[in-house]
């Protein structure tokens, strides 16, 4: 995980979540269990890591591309976060 999203902690304590559930579900069959994570989390994990990885891209830039993130961004409201409120809502 990339630090952009400030996600490490929280992805680590959605996957102890699942981890629990899973186990408790499949009475401690870690096979069947490690699999079905897996799938409940490949999704999820994988966008974060993508938004991330495009939020520290747009952080980073310079020259033109620089110049319109700022731009755009200037007129933003700083406490709206309805972009990411799919990652802190929870899963």
């Amino acid at each position: 995980m990339l630090q952009y999203l400030a996600t490490c902690a929280g992805m680590a304590i959605e996957d102890s979540v699942v981890l629990a559930q899973l186990l408790e579900a499949n009475d401690s069959d870690f096979e069947m269990t490690f699999k079905q994570y897996e799938q409940a989390r490949y999704l999820r994990t994988g966008r974060v890591q993508t938004t991330a990885r495009i939020y520290g891209d747009l952080y980073h830039a310079e020259g033109v591309v620089g110049e319109l993130r700022t731009m755009m961004l200037s007129s933003r409201d700083p406490k709206n976060f309805d972009g990411v409120a799919w990652l802190y809502d929870g899963i």
